[in-house]
């Protein structure tokens, strides 16, 4: 009889384990504490230090979850809150907590006393893990709360290195500014560069190159440099690029300065990274302009059959110096560039720095720019061809070669106009000339080749247009379902800044409010989420978490998506290690 309540007995206690693992897992707080209530003290300190059959215990599930509550009422009952996973990885309920960018969580566990410096069975610290997975905010609350910067893994490997290896330009810039280092090297002699580079992260090895000056010809173990890596492997962007700034005119071989790819890369064709850096618009926009004001001189305004048309010509004439006038303030202006002369900027980002987990819940309104190191006004953003921050930013033009924003967009708006009606003039008397002497070879063909010029130029004026009317700017239409602060309370695109015609021109073209920074969203139905990219995978509430311990090996052999090589860095790529959710 006593055998089988006892056996009853285990039977109750798994069914309950399973209930409590379960409720915690999905992080349904109320449940938990209900399962938990009334369970006596020695059955409950048993049921509580028990582990799930990966070798988990509650407190992983419940970091994973990113549930105070639940970690709070399981550290008041006395459950183990520190201990390492039983499984190939071995993390404790912080590491999980970073891996899944929960900051409140991770700062609770702190604040009971789990170590911050606390490794897994690859020496991974709780940063590690977070700056893997791209979770800035759980990255900066471990160096703010006094986690070692320098740390490094089994493989010497710091949290930069893993930042700059998986191309996450946030983390890297947080990193940096909290003073980790961006020249230090790995087991394999392999600073963050050569990861950067290897793996054809173009922003990272832009940030690095350009803003902190690393140098391009530090070599690895195997006496490879940055640029060889990314040949190696591929990266002919980040190759071109690396070469442009580690190799001088002077050491080049004649042949190379001969060659037709060289006299391209001087006059800027050869692009270091996306379309959006691209010379060759420039270059056929302003060939084109100039060829329109070649034909007009030598065979419009000189013939004798537009004669009753010479006030049309002193309009073309009006318009090209009006608008070749507002193409150089467009090209050579600053467009708004967001200037800090007096730190107040970079304290600002300080302070937000300081609160952790509004950033990392979203409850910040404030946008920070881990690039420049400050806080960005409302509306502005990044440019990443300009490497500035820019107020009421618009686009970067490749036609202008300059960023468009607060500062120049009325000089783009009436150069676009200007543009438009000139090029309405020249065709008008192109053709009436064709019409009256016949066909000529130089203005008839010319004529044809302005259709697509005219079409692009058409429709840049109307969208523009409209954008001026909507007091709206080209980045935030292209993200007007992304940006929060463009979202009313339902979740919908509200529009705070259209507020009539009168004012929504007067908006954009005066930049007299230059200095009317905006840095809060607008309350509440539109708060902003800080500009972090947060959270590593993300997972259904009922998933399991399995760590394989091939993931961890650093010697493992290449996957599928890349055949093993030979090379000497073959491995070096492959052996950088990342949890696996099933």
């Amino acid at each position: 009889m006593s055998e089988a309540i006892k056996v009853d007995d285990e039977n109750e206690n798994e069914m309950l384990l399973k209930d409590v693992f379960e409720a915690t897992k999905m992080g349904y707080v109320q449940a938990v504490k209900a399962l938990l209530r009334g369970v006596p003290k020695p059955r409950l300190a048993a049921l509580l230090a028990r582990r799930d059959s990966q070798g988990h215990t509650l407190a992983h599930w419940a970091a994973q979850a990113g549930k105070v509550p639940i970690l709070q009422l399981l550290n008041d009952m006395g459950a183990p809150m520190f201990e390492k996973s039983d499984d190939d990885v071995g993390m404790t309920p912080l590491h999980w907590a970073c891996w899944q960018g929960h900051t409140r969580a991770a700062r609770l566990l702190l604040e009971m006393g789990e170590d911050i410096d606390s490794l897994d069975n690859a020496q991974c610290t709780p940063l590690i893990i977070a700056s893997q997975h791209g979770n800035a905010a759980c990255a900066a609350l471990m160096i703010r709360m006094g986690a070692n910067p320098s740390a490094k893994d089994a493989n010497l490997d710091s949290a930069l290195h893993w930042a700059a290896y998986k191309g996450d330009m946030t983390i890297v810039g947080l990193l940096d500014y909290l003073g980790v280092s961006v020249q230090e090297d790995d087991k394999y002699g392999q600073t963050p560069l050569h990861l950067a580079a290897l793996r054809g992260n173009m922003e990272v090895v832009e940030y690095l190159v350009l803003d902190r000056n690393v140098r391009t010809s530090v070599t690895d173990n195997e006496g490879a440099t940055p640029l060889q890596l990314a040949e190696r492997k591929g990266q002919a962007k980040v190759a071109r690029f690396l070469k442009r700034h580690s190799i001088k005119f002077w050491q080049r071989p004649f042949s190379e300065i001969c060659s037709v790819g060289f006299v391209l890369q001087v006059l800027g064709f050869d692009q270091s990274r996306s379309q959006e850096d691209m010379k060759w618009p420039f270059y056929v926009l302003v060939t084109f302009t100039i060829w329109n004001h070649v034909v007009f001189f030598l065979f419009l305004n000189a013939d004798e059959m537009l004669y009753d048309s010479m006030f049309t010509m002193g309009l073309f004439l009006l318009f090209a110096i009006v608008k070749w006038t507002a193409f150089i303030l467009t090209w050579r202006s600053d467009p708004g560039i967001i200037k800090d002369s007096d730190g107040a900027l970079e304290r600002r980002y300080k302070e937000a720095l300081d609160d952790i987990e509004a950033l990392g819940d979203g409850s910040s309104q404030l946008n920070l720019c881990h690039t420049c190191h400050i806080v960005r006004p409302l509306r502005s953003k990044h440019c990443r061809v300009t490497r500035r921050c820019v107020r009421d930013f618009d686009h970067y033009c490749p036609f202008v070669q300059n960023t468009v924003g607060q500062g120049n967009y009325r000089y783009f708006f009436m150069y676009l106009i200007t543009l438009q009606i000139g090029m309405d003039i020249w065709i008008y008397l192109a053709a009436l000339k064709l019409y009256r002497g016949g066909w000529h070879w130089v203005v008839g063909l010319s004529l044809i080749a302005h259709f697509p010029f005219w079409s692009m130029s058409f429709g840049m004026c109307m969208y523009h247009v409209q954008l001026v009317l909507a007091n709206l700017t080209t980045n935030e239409y292209s993200n007007r379902y992304r940006y929060d602060y463009l979202k009313d309370a339902a979740g919908g695109f509200f529009n705070p800044y259209n507020k009539g015609f009168l004012y929504n021109v007067l908006d954009r073209f005066c930049a007299d409010r230059a200095d009317e920074f905006e840095f809060e969203q607008p309350p509440p139905q539109y708060l902003n989420f800080a500009d972090i990219e947060l959270g590593g995978p993300t997972m259904r509430s009922n998933s399991r978490v399995v760590v394989s311990g091939a993931a961890l090996d650093r010697r493992r052999s290449a996957s599928a998506e890349e055949p093993a090589e030979k090379d000497a860095d073959a491995d070096t790529e492959q052996r950088r290690p990342l949890l696996s959710a099933n």
